[in-house]
């Protein structure tokens, strides 16, 4: 992920942008070595639709003027949006995973999880999280009928 201190110290930013497949005269000659069926399959499908260079091209207009050091541009078939940055996010989810294990004696403290660890330690958080909203929505419940 691109730091700020960067941007600010050198002044420069660090952005990508990602676009689907491009209407080139390489992807051009690509089509045109396939078949008829495959050619038509593709060329009729969502999926395989290209984008102009034109849409490119106005995407990294945007990076470049609005983007945020760090942030990637995915250019779609009409549609262009910023991948979400959810690094830090999924760090500190484990860490916080992580931490509860070590609580409850799952985990050793200072030795590394091994990764496999992640879907036990999600489903036991998904399980404390349910117990704890079952039990607050019990004692809701209880206090309604005692008012």
């Amino acid at each position: 992920m691109g730091k700020h201190e960067t941007w600010v110290k050198e002044k420069v930013k660090m952005v990508a942008v990602c676009p689907w497949v491009v209407n080139t005269n390489l992807v051009q000659s690509a089509i045109s070595t396939m078949g008829e069926a495959e050619k038509a399959k593709k060329t009729g499908s969502w999926v395989h639709r290209l984008i102009e260079p034109a849409d490119v091209a106005l995407a990294v207009e945007q990076a470049i003027v609005s983007g945020e050091t760090g942030d990637v541009i995915t250019v779609g078939p009409g549609v262009v949006y910023y991948y979400p940055d959810i690094q830090k996010m999924v760090f500190v989810l484990y860490k916080v995973i992580h931490t509860i294990l070590v609580m409850v004696g799952g985990s050793p403290g200072l030795r590394q999880s091994p990764p496999g660890r992640l879907g036990q330690s999600l489903v036991f958080l998904s399980l404390a999280v349910g117990l704890s909203l079952s039990l607050i929505v019990e004692l809701i419940l209880a206090s309604d009928s005692f008012g």
